[in-house]
């Protein structure tokens, strides 16, 4: 029997320019979202596969989770957003996230 698999990616867009550009800011929010990522992940039952620099690769055995993190995520990162976090220009648009 298939075992139904989705797979979710994230990315901060631009990472390497920003951490030129303000670096301690920049390790900074990127070890909170490193933390958003494995709180959410966690949550809904999906599982690691590999985190390099501002990307990540996890995988999920149910879709419906891996969309339902995928919004808690990006609803994470606005909340960090707007509670002063966001210094870097929206950093909450920075975030990509794939589901496939």
């Amino acid at each position: 029997m298939n075992e139904i698999v989705a797979i979710m990616m994230t990315d901060i867009v631009g990472f390497t320019k920003l951490t030129r550009q303000k670096g301690d800011l920049v390790r900074k929010i990127s070890s909170k979202h490193k933390n958003i990522l494995l709180e959410s992940i966690t949550r809904y039952s999906g599982r690691f596969i590999h985190i390099f620099g501002d990307s990540s690769l996890s995988v999920f055995s149910d879709p419906i989770d891996t969309v339902k993190c995928s919004i808690e995520i990006q609803l994470l990162v606005n909340e960090e957003a707007t509670d002063g976090i966001d210094q870097l220009c929206c950093y909450s648009d920075l975030i990509l996230i794939s589901l496939h």
